[in-house]
């Protein structure tokens, strides 16, 4: 790129996170992808610009943009910088979406960049919209604005909604956390949404679980009992058509190699063993219960399951991998269940440092999860200042949270891949 002095490669770290984008059925449409510079979240160059430049183009390259979206939209923050250098057409017009920030000025440089990346096929959103003053020139090719819900009042949310709208530009509201402004938004118009609302419960009340559900609750206490009993979980599972057959097509995939066919619950929790058998059933429990949830949801638990356990022994924690991988993947069952979390957790007898840390106790257990999350958010300080008190090795971290998305993406679809009931079970022993 022209006119911008890029440092050398080993000056700048890539790091990089995703959030995903909805539409008004809570399916996730696009993700916006955050990235930080460094260890220490700055630039050790003098040209910053140029440290953003390189660290968009290496994280993308270096971790591969469809493997962080599974194909789908990417919005990215673009600096005025990277718009006239036209970085931004080192990528497929078909994944990227360049988030033009609050800070770029309508200039001739910057007008005159964005209509050639119209021009070559890409759509351009707006990012940190609070007024429509001072964007006019943007207005003529540009397809998405965000609206910023923290900064912004219903009133001003209304207005700017209707207002691009009648220009033809689809509006995204961003930061949007709670379920009340969710259905806020959509009722002013909205087209698609960004935020934590849907890792948020919807009703925090007393609540029955529904007949169907209640046998992955009983799977569950099973499974974290402290000695597991094989009989009183193949009973468990016998009685449940799909988690029956999830169990068989589980263990006879290509991932185990048996040469002879199982057919049999019971040679199947004998040959899983017990942490395999826990993990399997954690999974499929969890799924299930949010399977009128937005995928999403169930996708961000499993990462950050996946997530904690890869951190367990960069922190001196490998033992406890599997209870730091539980307490992953339960940190978002109030939402899975529309209960409160201290209720659903005194009706499974899980670790008591789990429970204390999915609480908000402060612990070693609570900080590996803070680290998750603040990655997950792409809150780079507080991550770094948490990785530091721990001693996890940065350098080894987005690697592995990217290898944890894949996983989860992988899981639920497997999981998901059969509705319940829709197709008989082998023949079960």
């Amino acid at each position: 790129m022209e006119g911008s002095q890029i440092p050398e490669r080993n000056q700048v770290e890539s790091f990089i996170a995703r959030q995903p984008i909805f539409d008004t059925n809570k399916e996730v449409v696009a993700y916006e992808l955050l990235f930080r510079g460094g260890l220490e979240n700055f630039f050790d160059c003098v040209d910053g610009t140029a440290a953003t430049n390189q660290v968009m183009v290496d994280s993308l390259m270096l971790f591969g943009v469809r493997s962080l979206t599974g194909g789908k939209k990417a919005f990215v923050n673009v600096t005025r910088d990277i718009l006239i250098n036209d970085a931004v057409q080192m990528f497929p017009k078909d994944l990227i979406v360049p988030e033009i920030l609050e800070n770029v000025k309508q200039d001739e440089d910057v007008v005159a960049a964005c209509l050639r990346l119209k021009k070559a096929g890409y759509e351009i959103a707006l990012d940190d919209i609070c007024s429509s003053k001072g964007r006019e020139q943007f207005e003529l090719f540009v397809d998405f604005v965000k609206i910023d819900f923290r900064q912004t009042d219903e009133a001003a949310q209304r207005s700017l909604a209707q207002y691009y709208k009648s220009k033809g530009i689809r509006v995204l509201a961003e930061k949007v956390e709670t379920p009340e402004e969710f259905k806020s938004a959509v009722d002013m118009g909205f087209d698609f949404f960004q935020g934590y609302f849907f890792a948020r419960p919807e009703v925090l009340s007393k609540k029955g679980v529904p007949g169907d559900k209640l046998r992955y609750m009983q799977l569950m206490r099973q499974i974290n009992q402290s000695e597991l009993d094989i009989q009183q979980i193949e009973s468990l599972i016998k009685q449940d058509v799909s988690l029956s057959y999830r169990l068989l097509k589980y263990i006879n995939s290509a991932f185990f190699g048996w040469r002879v066919e199982i057919r049999s619950i019971r040679q199947a929790l004998v040959l899983l063993g017990e942490n395999e058998i826990k993990r399997w059933a954690t999974l499929v429990s969890v799924t299930f219960m949010g399977d009128e949830k937005p995928p999403a949801l169930i996708v961000t638990a499993l990462t950050r399951a996946r997530f904690c356990e890869f951190l367990a022994p960069q922190v001196g924690m490998r033992r406890d991998a599997q209870d730091l991988f539980l307490m992953g993947l339960f940190s978002l069952l109030d939402a899975v269940m529309d209960r409160p979390l201290d209720e659903i957790l005194s009706e499974v007898p899980i670790s008591p440092a789990i429970v204390s840390a999915l609480l908000g106790d402060k612990s070693d257990y609570r900080a590996i999860l803070d680290m998750a999350i603040c990655y997950e958010k792409g809150n780079w300080q507080k991550f770094s200042k948490l990785a530091g008190r721990l001693g996890a090795r940065e350098d080894v971290v987005p690697e592995a949270y990217i290898n944890a998305v894949g996983w989860a993406a992988q899981s639920v679809e497997a999981t998901l891949s059969v509705a319940p009931g829709s197709i008989a079970p082998p023949k079960m022993s």
